[in-house]
């Protein structure tokens, strides 16, 4: 029996399991990453113990084929003169596409785990010849993947000054991680550290807002305000000044429905016994705002200072809108 080291993307990680329940099944001794977390420790672990396997098993799927420690666990295996089983686990893989060094490897179809697929792994598993001897001398060992999201937070975080292009870089980068599911959180974090930058440009931050209200909208009972964000903060790169006035109506047409619950008297939000002191407090400052931005000539709001007021706006709104659907309730 084989001392096999798997290889797979933590996206993959239900695919691995599997995998390994049938490879132990089997009889092959596994080894594979379930605990580690990362850093240099956890990758000389792995080079050691890619090392001393007889056998390299890849899930082959489109997260592995991405996945930068993968590419380079695979590629030690075959420095190391190794075999490499590709097992095919997801649809929509190209075999034309594939790294060159897997292109070359017959490759086992796992998508459908049944017993046709056991016999075809059976079988490709008997063929794999005895271990060799490593090479001398040996080669050099890859050095530990470092995300490219943890260096572009990096980067984000340290950088003194970051260009307009350097700026669109991170974004481009960002775009491609927040489509996948496994790196989407994790950019998400990254693109929101992006966005506190003081040398953000006005059109990165836009196109930033507009992501971020993007994810937003795809999560139950975010939708309306996540496209009312987004709208708004159109407006505000055009005219700031119009986008307080607009974002302010949002806050007043909540403040008439819980008007309508009876809830308002003589000074509309202000002696409403649905909201709290703070959002009280709240409402007088953006209303005042919202009179200087529609009646002061002299008053110029920055693009920054709207996304301010609306997202101040929004928080209120969304209170607002909580306290009318309690009132209308009871």
């Amino acid at each position: 029996m084989h001392k096999v080291f798997l290889s797979y993307s933590r996206s993959s990680e239900a695919s691995a399991q599997s995998i390994v329940a049938d490879l132990q099944s089997l009889g092959h001794e596994i080894w594979f990453d379930q605990e580690l977390s990362g850093g240099q420790p956890w990758w000389d672990r792995i080079l050691t113990a890619i090392r001393e396997c007889d056998l390299l098993v890849f899930t082959l799927d489109s997260s592995s084929l991405n996945s930068l420690a993968c590419s380079r666990e695979y590629g030690y295996a075959f420095a190391l003169g190794k075999p490499v089983l590709p097992l095919l686990v997801e649809d929509g893989v190209s075999k034309n596409l594939l790294p060159p060094e897997l292109s070359r490897i017959h490759f086992v179809d796992y998508r459908v785990q049944d017993r046709t697929s056991i016999i075809r792994l059976t079988r490709a598993l008997n063929s794999v010849p005895p271990p060799q001897p490593l090479p001398v001398p040996m080669p050099i060992p890859p050095a530990v993947p470092e995300s490219y999201l943890g260096s572009l937070a990096k980067q984000i975080a340290m950088a003194p000054a970051l260009s307009f292009e350097e700026q669109s870089a991170a974004l481009i980068k960002l775009k491609a991680s927040l489509r996948d599911a496994a790196t989407r959180g994790d950019a998400m974090s990254v693109l929101a550290r992006l966005r506190t930058r003081r040398d953000l440009f006005a059109a990165i931050a836009v196109e930033i807002d507009g992501l971020r209200a993007e994810s937003e909208s795809a999560q139950p009972g975010k939708s309306v305000d996540a496209l009312e964000r987004q709208k708004l903060l159109q407006l505000a790169q055009l005219n700031p000044r119009s986008a307080i006035i607009e974002a302010w109506q949002l806050v007043e047409f909540a403040a008439a429905e819980l008007a309508k619950c009876g809830d308002l008297r003589e000074s509309f939000v202000e002696t409403s016994e649905r909201l709290t002191r703070s959002q009280v407090a709240l409402f007088s400052e953006l209303h005042d705002r919202r009179n200087q931005a529609a009646h002061d000539p002299e008053l110029a709001p920055s693009f920054e200072s709207a996304i301010g007021y609306i997202d101040l706006a929004l928080s209120l709104r969304a209170g607002v809108v909580a306290a009318a659907r309690v009132a209308g309730d009871t």
